[in-house]
């Protein structure tokens, strides 16, 4: 059941946001690091920048969370170093040259809104952040279908982000929140983990990462249990 939509800005609507993003991204070879924190942000990120850039500069370096974006990077040429473990802020923010960011500018390529985990650290660790914001994430609407499968009895939910799980309570009942919350959660992290269990969940499991390997290795886990 999809209870996360990605749009792309609107020319008209976020007209200020779309000058912002390609001013900064017309300024890529004045950035030390560029972090691209999604696929979603390679999709319509790489878009806008490569208006401007038919050749990729020297400089920056390119960071990316999660190997599926490092690869989706990839394909446009670009070779992005991304944590080999743990698709979120906090494994990029333990790279070793990422420490000491006194002076650096670093542009941060991602939806609008969302963590402020990378941006806070880099700049307490003296970097010079800015955001090229180039989608926005929505809540997708469900119809009677998609409602009941919510709801019906599984042996697991698997969710691949805290905007997912918050999508996924907002859809329910309060009859079907009590009921939901005695089955097992597969989720991506710690942090949703205890999002989860703020909400009344009784079972998480946490995976390694979002990435299907690690939520299928989190869902072999419960089938021993059983």
């Amino acid at each position: 059941v999809p209870l996360l939509a990605v749009e792309p800005l609107d020319p008209q609507r976020d007209a200020e946001l779309c000058a912002t993003a390609d001013g900064l991204l017309q300024q890529l070879d004045g950035y030390d690091a560029v972090i691209v924190i999604s696929i979603n942000a390679v999709a319509m990120g790489l878009v806008r920048a490569a208006q401007y850039w038919p050749q990729w500069p020297p400089q920056p370096r390119w960071y990316a969370i999660g190997t599926a974006t490092a690869e989706a990077l990839r394909q446009w040429g670009i070779d992005a170093i991304a944590p080999a473990q743990g698709m979120y802020s906090e494994a990029l923010l333990a790279q070793p040259e990422l420490q000491q960011m006194h002076g650096h500018r670093v542009l941060i390529i991602r939806g609008i809104g969302g963590r402020e985990t990378l941006a806070t650290h880099l700049r307490e660790r003296g970097a010079i952040v800015d955001y090229a914001e180039c989608y926005r994430r929505v809540e997708p609407i469900l119809d009677d279908a998609a409602r009941a499968a919510l709801a019906r009895p599984v042996d697991a939910i698997c969710v691949n982000s805290a905007e997912t799980l918050t999508n996924l309570w907002n859809n329910l009942s309060a009859r079907d929140q009590s009921r939901v919350c005695r089955q097992a959660l597969v989720v991506p992290s710690q942090r949703v983990g205890d999002q989860a269990a703020a909400l009344g969940f009784q079972h998480v499991i946490v995976a390694a990462n979002a990435g299907t390997p690690a939520t299928l290795a989190a869902l072999a886990t419960l089938t021993k249990r059983q």
